[in-house]
């Protein structure tokens, strides 16, 4: 190895290890300072972007969680408010059973409807007046309403709510009603024969639901006119209308004869309740079922609003009305619950998600400083033996003076 003094290669090495030391050091110095072991883009370039990404989805899951508990809120208030309103309905029909009894007169049936009227209205301002965050909950107005509870669109779940204003509660009306005849061929009076009577009530949403099925038998060899098989039907069905609390009557208002040949009977009833007429099928000598229809009913308009228990008649048919409404409320309030419980399930899922992308985050993005702290001993030990060599290898020219000595 020759001596030279333009050029210090021992020193230049020892810059160029300092010079490199040095960054290390700085880098290490702002991980341990910062808690993060990447603090550019140029520490980790893959492993920052991977660490974006999870940040997003996990603040996006916390604010899901937060959207998630806006909506068990608004199912709480709901239901909260429905379950007064119960208490409310359970009042009114124990009320409408008292005055049912004949022990009550006119006038305690007028004082027992006085009370069911305020009830009521306090049953209504329920419904009108019930919110959550300036939206009214109660009047039919919340429908589908979606509450995102995860951290990419789509990841929704739809919440609506019945109206349940005493004039939309307990609706229902008489459906029309089928009367098959089995085992009729030719007269009535050649073969046995049986009718079956359901009556059917119809819910505002279209559902039905049977109230009871009744059957009239006709004995063999029995001599029956189609009056007769008529009047049976009838019977009938007002007796099953009497149960469904349907304000609809109905009489026979022709006749055709000794035998079923060609019968033409029904029930024919305008928008007031009224019977304007009866239709019993045709052909039944042939085998074909017969049918009567209530087309129109006063039934249609029976809802909580319009109970009234001032006559013992109207007094049961508040009963009825008082159990639909109950069915309707507690079916509203299945499905708040279901959405709540949804809900409230979602949060606990989302919850343990958050944790687990944190945690992923976590590893990638913040710094170990067990491993970081030994990382900058080192460093610094370097920079120490590195500041050290350079003024060794800075000594190394003097040794050319002593050969010009």
């Amino acid at each position: 190895m020759g001596f030279r003094i333009n050029t210090n290669v021992a020193a230049m090495n020892a810059h160029r290890n300092s010079v490199q030391t040095n960054l290390g050091l700085d880098k290490s110095l702002n991980a341990l300072s910062s808690g993060l072991r990447i603090n550019k883009a140029a520490d980790d370039a893959s492993g920052m972007a991977i660490a974006n990404s999870l940040r997003q989805q996990a603040q996006g899951l916390g604010q899901a969680i937060n959207n998630a508990n806006d909506g068990i809120g608004v199912a709480q208030t709901a239901d909260g408010a429905l379950e007064e309103y119960t208490k409310i309905i359970d009042t009114v029909r124990t009320k409408a059973i008292q005055a049912a009894s004949d022990g009550q007169t006119l006038d305690t049936r007028k004082k027992i409807q006085a009370d069911i009227d305020r009830l009521l209205e306090e049953a209504q301002n329920i419904a009108s007046t019930t919110s959550f965050n300036g939206q009214t909950l109660l009047n039919g107005a919340y429908q589908n309403k979606s509450f995102q509870i995860g951290a990419y669109s789509g990841e929704t779940v739809k919440l609506s709510i019945g109206d349940t204003q005493t004039s939309q509660v307990a609706k229902f009306s008489l459906a029309e009603t089928s009367v098959g005849f089995s085992r009729l061929s030719g007269a009535a009076n050649s073969a046995g024969g049986s009718a079956s009577l359901s009556v059917t009530v119809v819910n505002a949403d279209g559902t039905t639901a049977t109230v009871s099925t009744s059957t009239i038998s006709f004995a063999s060899g029995a001599d029956l006119s189609g009056y007769e098989i008529a009047q049976a039907v009838v019977d009938k069905f007002n007796q099953q209308a009497q149960i469904a609390g349907a304000d609809v009557r109905a009489s026979i208002v022709e006749a055709t004869g000794s035998t079923v040949d060609n019968p033409e009977y029904g029930i024919r009833v305008d928008s007031s309740g009224d019977l304007t007429g009866i239709t019993l099928g045709d052909g039944v000598a042939d085998g074909n079922s017969a049918a009567i229809a209530a087309n129109t009913a006063a039934g249609l308009n029976n809802n909580l609003s319009t109970v009234d228990v001032t006559t013992r008649r109207d007094a049961q048919k508040a009963i009825t009305i008082a159990s639909y409404a109950l069915k309707d409320i507690d079916a509203t309030r299945s499905d708040i619950g279901s959405v709540q419980n949804q809900l409230e399930s979602t949060v606990r899922n989302i919850s343990i998600t958050q944790v687990n992308v944190t945690a992923a985050e976590s590893q990638i993005r913040d710094v170990d400083f067990a491993a970081e702290s030994a990382n900058f001993s080192k460093l610094n030990i370097l920079a120490q033996s590195g500041s050290y060599a350079m003024s060794q290898a800075n000594a190394v020219q003097q040794n050319v003076l002593r050969l010009l000595q």
